[in-house]
């Protein structure tokens, strides 16, 4: 019995010391990385360590800093500070930035993202992640600047922006207050501005859009910032969203839902993408791309975009029930996806100037 229990013991000592020497032999990596919360929840990132463990050996330390100001992606990527950022697509090539003329994203090889794929076809060969043929950023998700209506309290859903201006709304209606420009854009498609003139400022700066903007502050109950939070909705009628805030609300037992208004939404796609600071780090490199692989997986997309984030994912694969399927339509071509879906205009300074100080002027 005790050489038995003098067996076990040996066993169980060698079985740690293997496990103490096999961790103490694998390599070390960290990718600092810059996103929007919620992005990366922690949950995901210990599987993602894992996988990394068994496929690479290598023991990977993920740094995560949450973005509030898309300044802050050039600035610290700029300085070599970041490894992965998620800009917008409208930024990637904004004049203030260049991100992909400038030299400071890598091309993604594909190779390694296997899951491209699956992509929906309204985002795979689009302008805006593209130069030379090779691939700048990766969609995540993406989803609109949205007219949010709270369903325990307004049955009816909005068919219009207009509804904004409708005097039972009055005061019970929140705004973004910090991205003044798609404020502009929906002034201007209530206006009757077409689609493709949001990005001149000389069709949207008229008499009738600056008294709608007018309008819609004086009228509206508050503005939130950044991500939109539970705590900007509750109690509200009406909102602008990107729809971020939605599951917390309902489990606090507000349901918040989408309308379709009829002028369209302004809409957003948001990217994963690679600083130049993993140019001479081919291993590191290949460990970031298997991460935009796995954050563009089918699982990752059901389970953090779509039903934590309240976004439409980016795969075609991700298993939605009938009803998300028909209000994705992940299957749209390039130029249906575009057609339902206004992308932010890419703006020049001049541009943006002025619709700050649309926005500021009506304030006034």
């Amino acid at each position: 019995m005790k050489q038995i229990r003098l067996l076990t013991l040996v066993v169980s000592f060698c079985l740690a010391f293997l496990s103490v020497f096999q961790t103490s032999n694998l390599s070390a990596e960290t990718l600092r990385m810059m996103i929007w919360e919620g992005y990366f929840p922690a949950e995901y990132r210990t599987q993602f360590q894992d996988l990394v463990k068994k496929k690479y050996g290598v023991d990977l330390k993920l740094e995560v800093s949450f973005v509030t100001d898309p300044d802050q992606f050039y600035d610290l990527l700029r300085k070599k500070s970041l490894d992965i950022i998620t800009p917008s697509h409208n930024l990637l090539k904004d004049e203030r930035y260049n991100f992909i003329k400038k030299g400071i994203l890598l091309p993604i090889n594909l190779d390694n993202v296997p899951n491209y794929k699956d992509l929906a076809p309204g985002l795979k060969n689009v302008e805006y992640i593209r130069e030379d043929g090779k691939l700048y950023a990766m969609p995540f998700a993406n989803g609109p600047y949205g007219l949010a209506y709270n369903t325990n309290l307004v049955k009816e859903p909005p068919t219009s922006w207009n509804a904004l201006l409708d005097p039972k709304y009055a005061g019970k209606y929140t705004l973004v207050e910090d991205y003044s420009e798609v404020n502009i854009y929906i002034a201007a498609l209530m206006a009757g501005i077409r689609n493709d003139q949001l990005d001149s400022y000389q069709e949207v700066n008229t008499p009738q859009v600056n008294a709608i903007l007018k309008k819609l502050r004086q009228n509206t109950g508050g503005y939130w910032n950044g991500v939109d939070k539970a705590s900007d909705l509750k109690g509200k009628l009406l909102a602008t969203s990107w729809g971020f805030s939605f599951s917390d609300l309902a489990s606090q037992g507000e349901v918040w839902k989408f309308a379709d208004p009829k002028e369209g939404s302004p809409w957003w796609v948001d990217n994963f993408a690679l600083s130049w600071t993993l140019a001479d780090k081919p291993q590191l490199k290949e460990i970031a791309e298997e991460l935009i692989n796995y954050v563009i997986g089918p699982q990752f997309q059901l389970n953090n975009v779509v039903n934590y984030l309240s976004a439409a994912p980016v795969n075609l694969k991700t298993p939605l029930t009938a009803q998300q399927k028909a209000e994705f339509r992940l299957d749209d071509d390039e130029e249906t996806f575009l057609k339902r879906r206004i992308l932010w205009p890419i703006l020049t300074k001049r541009m943006r100037n002025g619709y700050a100080l649309m926005w500021k002027n009506a304030e006034k």
